[in-house]
């Protein structure tokens, strides 16, 4: 059985790898900004796949990243133990390689029962700190961003 061949893309997945520390702002219903800390460790399955587990606050989740090359495009999943809802990511990395672009689906924060497009950015500061933005479209057209996590490297990848 043939393996696929690393590409490009997935090189810029491998930074993910390792053992992480995080600090998050959310902001909620009502305008009130919840703070949570936590750890997250992101590991590769074969060369092509990459899976990170989190647990902050008492909420655990797996993301899935990978590359899909027949449709040019990076694909994943991110589930939470806080939601029901699976999100399917679709995106691609912005004109200088430096933040990864996640679009999908969900329900919309201001009214549950409607889908609305979302974003997670990810975006590298350093070898060693990331950046995670989530923003959502809202009813007017406008990105509006809604959590912000900040990551530390704290073990090796």
């Amino acid at each position: 059985m043939d393996h696929p061949e690393i590409l490009p893309q997935h090189r810029w997945l491998e930074r993910l790898l390792g053992t992480w520390r995080y600090e998050a702002e959310a902001e909620e219903a009502g305008g009130e900004v919840h703070r949570v800390e936590g750890s997250e460790t992101f590991r590769r399955v074969g060369g092509v796949w990459f899976v990170s587990e989190s647990d902050g606050d008492g909420a655990q989740g797996i993301m899935t990243l990978g590359y899909d090359a027949t449709r040019s495009r990076f694909v994943g999943s991110y589930l939470s133990s806080m939601m029901t809802h699976l999100w399917i990511y679709e995106g691609r990395l912005d004109h200088d390689n430096r933040r990864l672009v996640l679009e999908c689906e969900g329900p919309s924060m201001e009214d549950p029962l409607v889908m609305a497009p979302y974003q997670d950015i990810l975006e590298f500061v350093g070898d060693d700190e990331r950046v995670l933005t989530s923003r959502y479209r809202d009813k007017a057209g406008d990105w509006r961003g809604f959590m912000t996590m900040r990551f530390w490297r704290t073990g090796p990848a």
